[in-house]
């Protein structure tokens, strides 16, 4: 039985991946490390009193701890690989910072980070109706470095306070900052502290590099992998929006995401990519690509390179599913009385899932073959298929016509005992390597 043409051919790949590749790319100047918009949860003990605000990141201020203090903040990108996230807290009337001045006075929030990102730095400043206190005196214990200039925030500052340290993407919790006899560090500066009524400290994170693991996309298998074979990284910081490729031939840069493989042999070849976010990557190993080891270099928008060693084989044999039970993704080839009828699914949607959709092994007179798809099989001089345990013949195994990295393997026909058997397990074995287990349903 010839190949099914490319207007008949199960787009499997495009199906499985339907749910995220309707993602747009996101425009972003910076890298986004704290989200404009994100939640943020803002309090402190005698700022002038005990209180807590949820609200968000964002430049519109904001009244909080019922009307007391005056809360926003700002975003100032470095490059495209940090940036820093400033943090403005007023007084509202002209108040005190604190309503007893012999107390500390202890910042408290909750924020996200979009990212994995470095901590790197942190700027503080007092200020009297927006002129930072100057001279500033160091009275505050560690805290050191008072200097006119700083990166963050115009005017006499504390810039460098030790505070550094890894973060995970998700939310960060308790991040403090305490001040100690705030007064007195007002007072020591020549400044009546009845009067001091701002405070602004500036957050520095840097992007940690992209940091993944790659395995194949049927089955997210780690092994050899096939040149050609459609393999998917995961990881952090993979990239800063998120896209699909939509045109033939694959780009080899999505939203400002490349990869390269560098074989064995020294070979570097650009990979060609179908879909990129910030914790996925869906790619395929360059045709030509060595058997060996290979390392995979992906370098995002930030420009920050992180590298993985792989290993490649001649094939990595994977079928793909259309749910997380395994329904293979194939299609039914009828043949009834020698002519062959239309092509049948073996799923149908069920509400928001794909489920089986029993074949019919019809009458004596018919012949239902199989089409599967999977990857990293077209290399194969061997190729062989049960199903329910029963051996099937594969009358083709080979690349999918008109598709990128997709291969087909045709079978059949199917033997008449299993009508009736319900779900019943496929299994496919290229060059005595075997693929991932999946089903079909039969009536």
């Amino acid at each position: 039985m010839p190949a099914p043409t490319r207007p008949q051919l199960f787009a499997a790949t495009a199906l499985m991946f339907a749910a995220v590749l309707s993602h747009s790319a996101l425009a972003q100047t910076g890298p986004g490390i704290i989200p404009i918009g994100s939640p943020l949860t803002f309090g402190g003990a005698n700022v002038p009193d005990n209180y807590s605000a949820v609200t968000t990141f964002s430049s519109t201020q904001r009244f909080v701890d019922t009307g007391a203090v005056k809360i926003w903040q700002e975003q100032i990108p470095t490059g495209i690989t940090g940036e820093w996230d400033v943090f403005y807290l007023q007084i509202a009337n002209n108040g005190p910072l604190a309503g007893d001045a012999n107390s500390d006075w202890n910042i408290t929030m909750d924020y996200t980070t979009s990212q994995a990102a470095y901590f790197d730095q942190v700027v503080n400043q007092w200020l009297v109706s927006g002129t930072p206190v100057n001279p500033l005196t160091n009275g505050i214990g560690t805290i050191c470095c008072a200097s006119a200039s700083n990166p963050a925030v115009p005017g006499e500052a504390y810039y460098g306070s030790g505070f550094s340290g890894a973060l995970p993407a998700g939310v960060q919790t308790n991040w403090q900052q305490i001040f100690v006899d705030p007064y007195s560090l007002v007072s020591a500066g020549g400044i009546n502290p009845s009067t001091a009524n701002e405070f602004i400290f500036a957050l520095h994170f840097t992007l940690q590099p992209p940091m993944f693991t790659t395995a194949l996309a049927t089955a997210y298998q780690v092994e050899p992998f096939a040149p050609e074979a459609i393999v998917a990284a995961f990881g952090t910081n993979l990239t800063v929006g998120t896209a699909p490729a939509t045109t033939i031939p694959l780009p080899t840069s999505l939203s400002g995401t490349s990869i390269t493989v560098t074989d064995s042999v020294g070979v570097t070849r650009p990979a060609s990519l179908y879909y990129v976010s910030p914790l996925q990557v869906n790619y395929e190993i360059p045709l030509g690509t060595a058997v060996g080891a290979a390392t995979v270099t992906m370098t995002p928008t930030s420009g920050l390179a992180g590298t993985e060693t792989i290993q490649i084989g001649t094939v990595s044999p994977g079928l793909f599913a259309l749910n997380s039970s395994g329904l293979v993704a194939a299609f039914v080839l009828p043949v009834d009385s020698g002519v062959q009828e239309p092509y049948q699914a073996v799923y149908q949607v069920s509400g928001q899932s794909l489920v089986p959709l029993p074949v019919d092994l019809g009458s004596t007179e018919d012949q239902i073959y199989l089409a599967l798809f999977g990857t990293g099989i077209r290399n194969a001089t061997n190729v062989t298929v049960t199903v329910d345990g029963i051996s099937v013949p594969v009358l083709f195994a080979g690349a999918a016509p008109g598709e990128v990295g997709e291969d087909q393997v045709n079978i059949g026909p199917l033997p008449r005992s299993l009508q009736g058997q319900g779900t019943v397990n496929i299994v496919l074995t290229a060059d005595s390597q075997t693929a991932n287990t999946v089903n079909v349903t039969f009536q």
